[in-house]
């Protein structure tokens, strides 16, 4: 698809747009669940989830992107969204 969409200004990048992909995923199914937190007005909560959920994301990075390069990066802002989404979800779950 991506070569049919873009022809060949992506060719061999097929890693790197999956993995945004991934990223995109994670972003939209974690964006209702910090809305809820927000809703609920437990934005301090929010705020403490998504810093733990940056200093691991920052980590990573650090960690992949030596050996990695952009996927690297990548895999390590999945990582930070996906932490995010779990933890806002264990707090949604808590205060129903």
């Amino acid at each position: 698809l991506l070569a049919l969409a873009y022809d060949h200004r992506y060719a061999g990048q097929e890693a790197v747009v999956s993995w945004w992909c991934i990223v995109a995923a994670i972003t939209i199914f974690s964006q209702p669940i910090e809305s809820g937190l927000y809703v609920i007005n437990r934005t301090r909560l929010m705020f403490f989830s998504r810093l733990f959920a940056s200093t691991i994301s920052l980590t990573l990075a650090f960690l992949l992107i030596d050996s990695y390069g952009e996927i690297g990066a990548l895999m390590a802002m999945s990582a930070g969204y996906a932490i995010s989404a779990l933890l806002g979800s264990i707090i949604l779950a808590r205060l129903s």
